[in-house]
């Protein structure tokens, strides 16, 4: 792993939010609310298969479909799906993420700790901060 992998994580110049929701209080709301307010200067896109736009954002039905290669994604889907999310978007060109959503073994359960093992071989060489973290700051 490089330092560049790290400046992705820090200082990304386009974020991709997977999990976005249009759905008040959920987190993938308020992680869109608070990214979209945050004065980010880059791309947010939001992935959701299920709406056109979040938060006055064109959203992406996948990680396939977005228009540019995200350097940060932030990640908040369901725990079985997060091993798919992290290849998909290794397979694009993303160089780290931020894993928001719990369920990988932090209360001992053998099938957590399979995913998380999937999610860290999923990975390969990004950067993954998480998983069951709110996130970061600078």
């Amino acid at each position: 792993m490089t330092i560049r992998s790290l400046e992705s994580l820090f200082n990304p110049s386009a974020i991709a939010l997977v999990g976005a929701s249009k759905t008040p209080g959920s987190i993938g709301w308020v992680l869109a609310r608070n990214l979209m307010s945050a004065g980010f200067d880059g791309p947010i896109m939001p992935v959701n298969p299920k709406h056109r736009a979040i938060g006055g954002a064109l959203a992406w039905p996948n990680v396939a479909a977005l228009p540019v290669v995200p350097d940060l994604a932030v990640i908040c889907t369901p725990p079985d799906v997060v091993p798919g999310v992290i290849a998909e978007l290794r397979d694009k060109g993303c160089k780290a993420a931020v894993v928001i959503t719990a369920g990988f073994g932090e209360g001992g359960d053998r099938a957590g700790a399979e995913r998380a093992e999937a999610l860290c071989r999923a990975a390969g060489d990004m950067r993954i901060l998480g998983p069951n973290v709110l996130g970061l700051c600078p």
